[in-house]
């Protein structure tokens, strides 16, 4: 999406050069639209589309760091191999006084005015929730796959203990139950799920360890328990957490 509105962008202000970048979580600047057609033209050594925050500088990092826009007709020097430059406007990005990103164009046949920044200080005004919103959502998607991993990592670990283990929300709500546990209490996972631990109630040899269980989730714990035994039944050790 941002890489089409960036070639409207450059079509409408009539420049050769152009990008859009945002603000990761580390505060440095990335531009996935430079592997465009700028990048088989820039021979800059070890090019990359990430600038580090300590790397600003030039015109266009001093308009992140100041967070207003800026306009130079002549005066550019950029390093060696990169595109040649005659000219740049670079408006930065802002989301409720939050630097987010920065849209920059260049080489304009004619000298960038005032009304080519007031017109791309607009766009950026109408943009500048829509990247943030975009940022929040792929953020909350890898934060979600990170979980997702992890529980069936934990869940992998948990089926394969001889320990039945059940986990609760701090409603007290079970929402895991291992395989340990749904053999040695006779629930299957759909019936066990949601429920609260009171449902072992109909087992007497629960009592005990169901008060020991409210207690360590109440805490934030873990309880680990050993074998009990009801007339010549030996019953595997449980353990639970929050």
């Amino acid at each position: 999406m941002f890489s089409e509105l960036l070639a409207i962008l450059i079509h409408s202000l009539d420049c050769q050069f152009g990008y859009f970048g945002y603000i990761d979580e580390a505060g440095d600047l990335v531009c996935p639209t430079l592997t465009t057609d700028i990048w088989d033209q820039c021979a800059v050594p070890e090019k990359d589309i990430v600038f580090r925050r300590s790397e600003w500088g030039g015109l266009w990092g001093r308009s992140l760091v100041e967070r207003r826009p800026l306009i130079a007709n002549g005066g550019l020097e950029p390093p060696l191999g990169h595109v040649p430059l005659r000219n740049a406007l670079v408006v930065p990005l802002l989301h409720r006084e939050k630097l987010i990103g920065q849209i920059a164009l260049a080489n304009k046949p004619t000298p960038f005015d005032e009304s080519d920044l007031a017109f791309l200080e607009m766009i950026g005004r109408h943009v500048s929730p829509i990247l943030h919103a975009r940022i929040q959502r792929d953020r909350f998607e890898v934060q979600r796959q990170t979980v997702e991993q992890r529980l069936r990592l934990l869940s992998r670990i948990t089926e394969q203990v001889s320990d039945s283990v059940i986990a609760t929300d701090l409603e007290f709500r079970i929402i895991y139950a291992n395989r340990a546990f749904q053999d040695l209490f006779g629930y299957s996972s759909e019936e066990i799920l949601g429920e609260s631990p009171e449902i072992l109630n109909a087992d007497p040899r629960a009592e005990q360890i169901q008060e020991e269980i409210y207690r360590a989730v109440a805490s934030g714990a873990e309880w680990r328990g050993g074998s009990w035994t009801t007339g010549s039944e030996t019953a595997a050790s449980s353990a639970a957490s929050s």
